[in-house]
C-alpha cells in the first residue's frame, strides 16, 4: 500500500494539487496567525471573502490562533464560516497548525450532503407552492378589482341616469300642475263674476290634469320603492290565465270607450312561479299602452305560450306603432319617453320602466317589436321551474 501511495503522490502530484485546489466539495484555506489570508480554494473563498477574522465565526479565528498546539491538529469539528448577517455555513473541518500558519481543510460527508439536498428540495417545493399561491391570489385580486371597477362604473352610470330621470319627471310634473293652477284660477274668477260659460270645460281640464299627476306620482312612488328594495318580491305558484283575465276585465271599460276589442289566446292553464301583484302591474301597463296607442275600433290580443323553458306572454295591437329609434329608448331610465295617445291621452312614460324592473326581478326579459302604422307587440318571458315543466309535459 505504501508503494501505491508513493507512486500516487510522486507521479500524480501536480494533478492532485490542481484537483484539491479547484474542488467544490473540499474547503481549503491557508491563513497566517496575523489573520491574513494566503490561499483559499473557490469553495472557501466564497465564504471567507478577504477577511478571515470577520468570516470565521465559530469558533472564531482569534480562538484558533491562541489555542494550544502541542499537536498539528488544533481543532476538529464543525466550523462556521461566512457572513453573520447573510450567508454562512457549518463545515465539518480539521484545522492544522505549523508555526505561524493555519491550514483549514473541510469537506461534506454523504449524510450532510443528503441533508442539504433534502432541505433544498423542501425549500424549492415550498417556494413553488408560494409562487402558485401568489399567482392565484394575484389573479383573484385582479378579478376583484375588475369587478369593483365594473360595479363603480355601473353605479356612476346608474346615478347619472337617475339624476337625469328625476329632472325629466320634475319637468313632467310641472305641466299638469300648471294646468291645474291655471284653470282653477280661471274657474274661480268666472264663478266670482257669475260667468258660468266654459266652467265644465275648465273642470274637465282640471280633472284630467289631476289624474295625470296622480298617475305619475303613483308610478314614481312605486318605481322609487322598487329601487330601494321596499317592494317585496313574493313569488308563488299562480295561473297566468287568471291574472290576465283579471287585468282585462279591469280595462275593458277603457277599451270600450274607443270600441277596441281585447281577446285572449292560451291553449291550456299555464302555471308559473311569480309575484302576482308585479305581473298584474306589468300587464296593466302593457294593456293600457296598447289601448292608448290603438285607434278607434282597433284590436288587442293577449297570448301565452311555452317557449324554450320559459313562459312567454305577448300583448299585440294594430295601433300606430313606433320607429326603431323610439323602441330603443322605451326601457331606459335615462331616456324617459312619453307620447300622447290616439285620442290625445297623456301618459307618464314610467309604466314601461316599471315593467322592466318587475320582469327583471323574475330573471325574465321584456322587449318589443314595432313598426310605424303596423302596431306593436310587447313580449315578456319568465323562466319555468322544473316542476312546472313536468306539468306542461303531461298536458302536452
Amino acid at each position: 500500500m505504501n508503494n501505491v501511495s508513493d507512486i500516487l503522490f510522486s507521479e500524480w502530484q501536480e494533478e492532485l494539487k490542481t484537483l484539491i485546489a479547484e474542488s467544490s466539495s473540499l474547503w481549503l484555506a491557508l491563513i497566517k496567525t496575523d489573520g491574513s489570508l494566503l490561499f483559499a480554494n473557490p469553495a472557501m473563498s466564497v465564504l471567507l471573502k478577504d477577511d478571515p477574522a470577520k468570516t470565521i465565526l465559530n469558533p472564531p479565528l482569534s480562538e484558533l490562533i491562541t489555542s494550544e498546539h502541542k499537536t498539528k491538529v488544533i481543532y476538529k469539528g464543525f466550523l462556521t464560516v461566512g457572513d453573520p448577517n447573510t450567508i454562512n455555513r457549518s463545515i465539518k473541518s480539521t484545522v492544522y497548525r505549523k508555526g505561524d500558519y493555519l491550514l483549514i481543510a473541510g469537506d461534506l460527508d454523504a449524510s450532510q450532503l443528503a441533508s442539504i439536498n433534502e432541505n433544498m428540495h423542501l425549500l424549492n417545493r415550498e417556494i413553488s407552492n408560494l409562487q402558485r399561491l401568489l399567482i392565484r391570489d394575484k389573479h383573484k385580486l385582479e378579478e376583484t378589482l375588475n369587478k369593483l371597477n365594473e360595479v363603480n362604473t355601473e353605479l356612476t352610470q346608474a346615478n347619472a341616469a337617475k339624476d337625469k330621470f328625476f329632472s325629466i319627471i320634475a319637468h313632467d310634473l310641472r305641466s299638469p300642475f300648471n294646468s291645474i293652477v291655471g284653470f282653477s284660477s280661471l274657474l274661480m274668477e268666472q264663478i266670482k263674476e257669475n260667468d258660468y260659460d266654459g266652467i265644465e270645460e275648465y273642470a274637465t281640464f282640471i280633472f284630467e290634469s289631476s289624474q295625470l299627476a296622480m298617475e305619475l306620482l303613483n308610478n314614481l312612488l312605486q318605481w322609487a320603492r322598487s329601487q330601494t328594495g321596499k317592494i317585496e318580491f313574493k313569488p308563488q305558484k299562480i295561473e297566468i290565465g287568471a291574472i290576465i283575465s283579471n287585468v282585462v276585465n279591469l280595462l275593458n271599460a277603457a277599451a270600450g270607450q274607443k270600441s277596441i276589442t281585447i281577446s285572449v289566446n292560451g291553449a291550456y292553464p299555464l302555471n308559473v312561479f311569480a309575484d302576482s301583484d308585479m305581473l298584474k302591474t306589468v300587464l296593466r301597463n302593457l294593456l293600457s299602452n296598447a289601448i292608448k296607442f290603438t285607434r278607434h275600433g282597433g284590436r288587442i290580443t293577449v297570448s301565452t305560450k311555452l317557449e324554450q323553458h320559459q313562459l312567454l306572454v305577448s300583448v299585440s295591437d294594430n295601433g300606430v306603432g313606433m320607429s326603431p329609434e323610439t323602441t330603443a329608448k322605451l326601457f331606459l331610465v335615462e331616456e324617459h319617453h312619453s307620447s300622447p295617445g290616439t285620442n290625445n291621452e297623456a301618459g307618464t312614460g314610467l309604466g314601461l320602466i316599471l315593467c322592466k324592473e318587475f320582469i327583471t326581478r323574475h330573471d325574465g326579459n321584456i322587449w318589443v317589436e314595432s313598426a310605424i302604422d303596423e302596431g306593436s307587440i310587447f313580449h315578456f318571458s319568465i323562466p319555468l321551474r322544473e316542476e312546472e315543466e313536468e306539468e306542461y309535459s303531461i298536458l302536452k
